[in-house]
């Protein structure tokens, strides 16, 4: 697995490529009905936060995850509430 992010023109892209199994847009959906939602909720948050997200994958070939979101003054995400830490 790779994962990159850099931050470019008020954006912050942050990619994430995994060689593994891959899957279809058919099985994709087909976890959804079955109650599996991980990349919907990512997609949500992703336009929650004002950007986007594309997923990419090939059965066989791995998948790539693909988040552009604004960033703030501080350039960190804007539009995300920021999270309590946990010790």
């Amino acid at each position: 697995m790779r994962v990159a992010v850099v931050k470019d023109d008020g954006r912050l892209d942050l990619r994430i490529v995994d060689d593994g199994v891959g899957f279809t847009a058919d099985r994709r959906h087909r976890q959804l009905e079955a109650g599996h939602l991980g990349l919907s909720l990512i997609h949500d948050l992703a336009r929650e936060a004002g950007g986007d997200l594309e997923v990419r994958s090939v059965p066989d070939a791995g998948t790539t995850l693909h988040a552009r979101l604004p960033t703030d003054e501080e350039g960190g995400p804007a539009g995300l509430e920021p999270t309590a830490s946990h010790p």
